[in-house]
């Protein structure tokens, strides 16, 4: 039996191991905090984070707005100006925050080294660097809903009310930081569900309904928080709702893509470039890890393998967007359940080729070694991400300041309106139909076009797409690290 100073010693060495990840995830998240901000990000500043506090309390606005972020966001601005990276400080906090949370959590699961080599893969991760440098809530929804599952866990465990509080409280932070939260909560909710069922089975003199008095509380609680916070602006959130669930609302463009679950899937595998060759075997590795995890801690592992499906379905039936972002919570699961797969894979292989006896190497040096495989992998992923911003506006402006005349005149199609026209404030008019080509363009100097997210605006704006084909040329194109979010330049051929 392991001795408690053994244990101590254990313990030590996996604080200290967490200190230095989160140290490096701090510095990661830290480089290029500054690039330019994209679509979304500009949106939450111009109609969210600028508006008075009064009308921000009441304001919904859009899907876009992530309510507690859009605080947190708003006081880092009064605190250290308007600029992208103050505006992401949040992100960043919750991100590095959210590593250690997924140590604390799965480190539950009996595989405590896992847990640490999981949180080293998600402190070099590019897809969780770029949310934690991203002013949305995503990260911030990550650590609540990992605090949640711990919190949880201990509820059902312990049964000691506090931690029913304690859940609650995770429970209502996530709901206010993105409403997305209530998908992985509900996944929580069924599983707790199982569990009482289960105990109100197993142990005598117990019922289902006296055991839930401590669900209802953290669940319970957590509901009022949730509700007394978004009271005021409960009418716009129905509405928002309704309109985006519609589909004679929507633009034909999104019905199209961004509702298709097989785009989502391609999307993810995309996301990952060159090292997408390696999902298969990630894939055959977390399946191994998903099966120990679910049979040493399957409360942990319940909620996660719900949500995924749970997700898809309800998206799918309320006709809403289905974007891979919606699945960002899942990551640390996900790089526990490849770790723990990998290090079993490891022991295995280990075993039956005997390396202890013909090389002196165990399965510790296997597992070492799988891990800075996979660490490196993600580096070249991250050098990208320092490269380019989410979205070139930026470079798109830069370069008509340097090749513009003076009297040549700029417009914007589409969504790049909302960068340029709502968040840079800049006098550039909506390029909306045949008469822009025309009657707008001054006869002494020639006419640019900004565009943004091509694939939308062919779809959604077909006849000044074709426009711009016939008449103009195409100046130069801006890549960023965001998908499909490509920033295009368009000049008249003719004064």
């Amino acid at each position: 039996m392991e001795s408690n100073s053994t244990k101590h010693a254990g313990f030590s060495r996996e604080t200290t191991a967490i200190v230095a990840i989160v140290a490096i995830a701090t510095a990661l998240r830290l480089i290029n905090l500054d690039a330019g901000l994209w679509y979304d990000e500009a949106l939450t500043v111009a109609q969210s984070v600028r508006l008075p506090p009064a009308d921000l309390v009441t304001t919904y606005g859009s899907l876009n707005n992530h309510v507690l972020y859009t605080w947190l966001a708003k006081a880092c601005v009064a605190a250290f100006g308007e600029n992208a990276w103050s505006l992401r400080v949040p992100a960043v906090a919750f991100g590095v925050a959210s590593i250690a949370a997924a140590w604390l959590l799965f480190r539950e699961t009996g595989f405590r080294w896992a847990a640490i080599a999981a949180a080293a893969l998600l402190a070099v991760s590019y897809h969780h660097v770029w949310f934690s440098q991203n002013a949305r809530g995503y990260t911030g929804l990550l650590l609540f809903t990992t605090l949640a599952g711990f919190a949880l866990l201990r509820a059902l465990t312990t049964r000691v009310r506090a931690w029913w509080f304690a859940y609650a409280a995770c429970f209502a932070v996530s709901l206010l930081i993105q409403l997305s939260a209530a998908f992985l909560l509900a996944a929580q909710g069924l599983v707790v569900l199982l569990h009482g069922a289960f105990v109100a089975r197993k142990q005598a003199g117990t019922t289902f309904v006296g055991w839930l008095t401590g669900p209802m509380i953290g669940f319970g609680v957590g509901s009022v928080i949730v509700l007394a916070a978004f009271a005021p602006m409960i009418g716009g959130m129905i509405e928002t709702f309704a309109s985006v669930a519609r589909p004679d609302q929507a633009p034909a463009g999104e019905v199209a893509e961004w509702k298709n679950p097989i785009w989502t899937i391609l999307e993810t595998v995309r996301s990952f470039g060159m090292i997408g060759a390696a999902i298969p075997v990630a894939m055959i590795f977390a399946g191994i890890g998903v099966w120990r995890m679910a049979r040493a801690a399957p409360w942990i592992a319940a909620p996660y393998l719900i949500h995924i499906p749970l997700t898809l379905a309800l998206l799918s039936a309320l006709s809403m967007r289905i974007w891979p972002r919606y699945f960002f919570v899942d990551i640390a699961f996900l790089a526990a359940a490849v770790v723990i797969g990998a290090f079993a894979f490891a022991e295995f292989f280990a075993r039956q080729t005997r390396l202890k006896d013909r090389l002196g190497l165990g399965a510790s040096t296997l597992k070492i070694a799988g891990v800075a495989i996979m660490a490196g992998a993600a580096l070249p992923l991250l050098v990208r991400n320092y490269e380019h911003p989410k979205q070139d506006f930026e470079g798109a402006y830069a370069q008509i300041e340097q090749l513009s005349a003076e009297e040549d005149q700029v417009t914007t199609l589409g969504l790049a309106g909302v960068y340029f026209r709502e968040y840079r404030r800049l006098d550039w008019p909506a390029f909306s139909s045949s008469i822009e080509s025309g009657r707008r363009t001054p006869s002494h100097g020639r006419l640019w076009v900004v565009t943004a997210f091509p694939s939308h605006t062919r779809a959604n704006f077909p006849d000044e797409q074709a426009i711009l084909d016939a008449e103009f040329e195409l100046i130069a194109t801006f890549e960023g690290t965001l998908s499909g979010g490509d920033v295009s330049v368009f000049r008249s051929r003719n004064p």
